[in-house]
């Protein structure tokens, strides 16, 4: 199946065992699309947030460090969203996960000091 993308004016071709009279090209395209956020949580999780390296055999704090990286990339991803809602612009999730470092501290100092 081949989409036409207006924004990059070019296709993009996917690839599916999915039958075809039973899902649209919208759908499937809509599929993938989820699909693909998954793939990018997983690697925030593990290349951006320092799941893989946590340096601890507790369960506990494991699961807590979990937690926590989940909850950080939550507030990234909606800060990121009010950032597109008010200036009317897309920003790439995989910019925001390489810029992070730049201004989520930052961010974070604010709050605590209000």
């Amino acid at each position: 199946m081949a989409l036409w993308s207006l924004k990059e004016k070019r296709h993009t071709y996917l690839i599916t065992n999915l039958k075809r009279d039973e899902y649209s090209m919208l759908e499937i395209s809509n599929i993938y699309r989820m699909r693909w956020q998954v793939e990018i949580l997983f690697k925030e999780c593990k290349s951006h947030n320092s799941l893989h390296g946590f340096n601890t055999q507790k369960a506990t704090l494991q699961e807590s460090l979990i937690w926590a990286s989940l909850i950080s990339m939550i507030l990234k991803r909606f800060i990121t969203g009010c950032i597109e809602q008010i200036f009317k612009v897309e920003i790439s999730t995989m910019i925001v996960l390489k810029t992070t470092v730049s201004w989520w501290y930052g961010i974070l100092e604010a709050i605590v000091q209000q």
